[in-house]
């Protein structure tokens, strides 16, 4: 994706006298910098050399102390981006802003994920960068401030995998704030798989009167992610919602055979009715082939003969994805339901 700025440009700009166009070019200096070596952020220091480096890094340091506060914490994020030896102690110096103002809690939230890129390549990278990365991100899950415990949950996932699981666990055993609470549970959805350990405190959670408010379709996610059946009821319910409707068939479809048995039922009226857009009507044959396969293959075979070549395309797709499910399932031992030892 290309830049707003060319890399010249965002160098012009970023001392700029008016707040507003620095803080275009300060979004844009790493990643124009990068584009011109055909790299994408974030990367490892050694990565990121070229002719302009130095300079751009200047400027970044420079902005980290911009008087306007989102200029400050972009600046945050493009040292990080870059993999800047400085970028792990201007995050830490960006979080040690006690201010309770929207300016302050926005320079904490690019702190955090300057520390989550740095993360993620020292997760490829291995060394003790991970290892500090990782301990400073678990410090900040008892961080008395919300808005940092909110976003920190999914960054210790990005840097650690299943290694953050327990201390999410942990955090959610006594975390009492429910945004945080479903930022936390979101963060274990993005492990791929959780724990059994981890699904059945999930699954009881759904029972209870939390899992009926919003936080209940994240909890149903991450149990499918699993290949656990406990949130089918609340899948069913979101194929009631438009804005979950995609999402709910892609979680049936995993499920296939361990879905609701009303599944059937919900997912044959999506997949045939005349309102239902074509691209959910894929979605919804799809999951139909994981749930009735010869009626699901059917109405993909159906779609398959569609003039459009975008919907074709994502027949093509649904029958990729089902061959894959289809060797999970032979890993597994076929059963949604099956628990490890």
């Amino acid at each position: 994706m290309a830049t707003e700025l060319t890399l010249d440009a965002a160098l012009r700009d970023a001392v700029h006298e008016q707040p507003e166009i620095r803080n275009r070019a300060i979004r844009n200096l790493a990643p124009a910098l990068l584009e011109r070596i055909n790299e994408r952020p974030p990367v490892a220091w050694s990565r990121s050399e070229h002719p302009s480096r130095a300079a751009v890094v200047e400027v970044l340091e420079q902005a980290c102390a911009d008087p306007s506060p989102q200029n400050a914490g972009l600046a945050i994020l493009g040292l990080a981006q870059l993999g800047a030896p400085s970028s792990r102690e201007r995050a830490l110096a960006g979080l040690a802003n006690q201010g309770e103002d929207e300016a302050s809690m926005f320079v904490r939230e690019c702190s955090v994920i300057a520390l989550s890129l740095l993360g993620q390549v020292a997760r490829v990278e291995g060394g003790e960068a991970l290892e500090r990365i990782g301990q400073d991100l678990r410090a900040l899950l008892e961080d008395p401030r919300d808005d940092v415990r909110f976003q920190v949950g999914p960054a210790l996932v990005e840097t650690l995998d299943h290694a953050a699981e327990s201390e999410l666990l942990a955090a959610l055993a006594r975390e009492e704030h429910p945004e945080i609470r479903e930022n936390l549970i979101t963060a274990l959805a993005m492990i791929d798989p959780p724990s059994p350990l981890a699904c059945d405190k999930l699954a009881a959670l759904l029972l209870g009167e939390e899992g009926r408010g919003p936080i209940g379709w994240e909890i149903a996610l991450a149990l499918t992610a699993a290949r656990r059946p406990e949130g089918g009821a609340r899948l069913l319910e979101g194929l009631r919602v438009r804005a979950q409707r995609d999402d709910a068939l892609e979680a049936l479809a995993v499920l296939g055979p361990d879905a609701p048995a009303e599944a059937s039922e919900a997912v044959a009226k999506l997949m045939r009715g005349w309102l239902v857009p074509v691209f959910t009507q894929v979605r919804a044959a799809y999951a139909m082939a994981r749930i009735r396969p010869s009626e699901g293959e059917a109405r993909l075979d159906e779609l398959a003969r569609n003039l459009r070549p975008a919907v074709r395309e994502a027949v093509g797709e649904a029958r990729a994805n089902l061959a894959k499910l289809a060797g999970e399932d032979s890993r597994r031992g076929g059963s949604a339901y099956r628990r490890e030892p």
